[in-house]
């Protein structure tokens, strides 16, 4: 099962303009991050549109800028872009080469840009926003990033806000559970895959399930599993030598327990704007049935 690792912002699928191996950076072991902020600025219509102080954590050595048709998410153009280091030690972009327009009277929705650095091995994007706003303003913006940590939705933590899921390791197949970020965004699913006395857990961000999709929208900074024989015994900061995709034994591991305390931690930035982040609520009905459920469980 394919799970995204990704660090974000990157053009997975350019109609195929862009070489395979642009797609070799974001899977785990990536060194890409953008941890940046971005306020909504003004543009000077007729003026060169310049993408400027961007925190790119390596030299480049080309960047290309593409037009992305936002509710079909698809590239429409591409144009080798002019760039230069200021002397904050950041990137300055000029992506006029796209051919932006500058009509500041016209009143039309949101013009999406994602802008690729490489140096020929790694690559770095990011999304760029412009709106004409029919009152003679052309404002752009960057896109907004929440950290945090993501974790397999199921009761709290003690003393925590983090949760983690009880798993019936006797059901044989695939169970999957919700990949909450912060406690209120749902980004993908856990699973767990018991095959007789083997047991694998995996993730999947919601995004990656559309393997057409343009771009992604979440860095995934560092990602930790570990399971446990109760709640009580949850460590969080504890060492472990389970991984994401690799089978575990469960008489040999897990010294033959069936119902455990999965506790996942993925480490992210995530895009609040992305189509496939959404608002999660603990309080509803449904998820109060799931914690429910599963304290039942685990009380058995």
């Amino acid at each position: 099962m394919k799970k995204l690792l990704s660090l974000v912002l990157a053009l997975v699928v350019l109609c195929a303009c862009v070489p395979a191996s642009a797609a070799t950076p974001y899977k785990k072991g990536g060194t890409l991050q953008n941890e940046s902020h971005y306020a909504t600025r003004e543009l000077q219509p007729g003026t060169a549109y310049m993408v400027e102080n961007v925190d790119v954590p390596f030299a480049p050595t080309s960047v290309t800028v593409y037009k992305v048709n936002m509710p079909a998410n698809k590239v429409q153009a591409q144009a080798a872009a002019t760039f230069a280091q200021n002397g904050n030690g950041l990137w300055d972009v000029d992506i006029s080469s796209i051919g932006m327009d500058q009509d500041a009277t016209r009143d039309d929705r949101e013009q999406k840009y994602v802008i690729e650095y490489t140096d020929g091995t790694r690559y770095y994007y990011v999304n760029y926003y412009v709106n004409a706003q029919g009152n003679g303003k052309v404002l752009a913006t960057f896109d907004a990033y929440y950290q945090g940590h993501a974790n397999a939705f199921g009761p709290k933590v003690d003393g925590s806000w983090k949760t983690y899921a009880v798993v019936d390791l006797a059901v044989q197949g695939t169970q999957s559970y919700k990949l909450i970020a912060s406690g209120g965004w749902y980004l993908g699913t856990v699973s767990v895959t018991v095959d007789g006395d083997q047991v694998v857990v995996d993730y999947l961000m919601a995004e990656d399930v559309n393997t057409a999709d343009v771009h992604d929208d979440l860095f995934v900074k560092g990602e930790y599993v570990n399971i446990f024989a109760d709640a009580a015994s949850i460590d969080m900061n504890a060492e472990s030598s389970f991984e994401f995709g690799k089978a575990i034994s469960i008489s040999g591991d897990l010294a033959g327990d069936t119902v455990v305390c999965l506790f996942v931690d993925v480490e992210c930035a995530y895009n609040v704007s992305c189509p496939f982040v959404t608002r999660f609520w603990p309080n509803l009905r449904e998820n109060k049935n799931i914690v429910e459920t599963m304290n039942v469980l685990l009380g058995q």
